[in-house]
C-alpha cells in the first residue's frame, strides 16, 4: 500500500533533514581547527563559508519544518534520502571541495 504525503509530512521530514545538515555542518569545526592549527588561512575561509552556508540552510529547514507531530519509519525513510541528497549537494561536502570537481551532477552520483 502507497501512502500518499500530505503537508505536514513534508514538514516533518524537512525538519529532520535541516537537524541533519546542522549535524553536518557542526563536524565541520575539526578540519577548520585542523586549518588553523597548521596556519592554513585560506582553507579556514572555505571551511567558514561552508559551515555558514550548511548553518543556514540546516537552521531555515528546521524552522520550516516546525511540527508536533512524531515521525514514522515512511518519515525516516524520506528524510535518509532526502538528507543524503541535500548533504551531498551541500557546501560544506568534502566532495565539492575546490578541486576535485565542478559539476553538481558529478557530486550527487559518487
Amino acid at each position: 500500500m502507497l501512502v500518499r504525503p500530505g503537508i505536514e509530512d513534508w514538514k516533518l521530514v524537512c525538519r529532520y533533514t535541516g537537524q541533519v545538515l546542522i549535524g553536518i555542518a557542526c563536524l565541520i569545526v575539526l578540519p577548520a581547527l585542523t586549518a588553523v592549527a597548521f596556519r592554513e588561512w585560506a582553507s579556514l575561509v572555505d571551511f567558514l563559508v561552508g559551515l555558514g552556508a550548511a548553518l543556514a540552510l540546516g537552521s531555515a529547514m528546521a524552522l520550516a519544518g516546525a511540527t508536533d507531530r512524531r515521525p514514522t519509519w515512511m518519515h525516516g525513510m524520506a528524510t535518509a534520502g532526502i538528507s543524503w541528497l541535500v548533504a551531498t549537494a551541500s557546501p560544506p561536502s568534502p566532495i565539492g571541495s575546490p578541486g576535485t570537481t565542478s559539476s553538481i551532477s558529478t557530486r550527487c552520483s559518487t
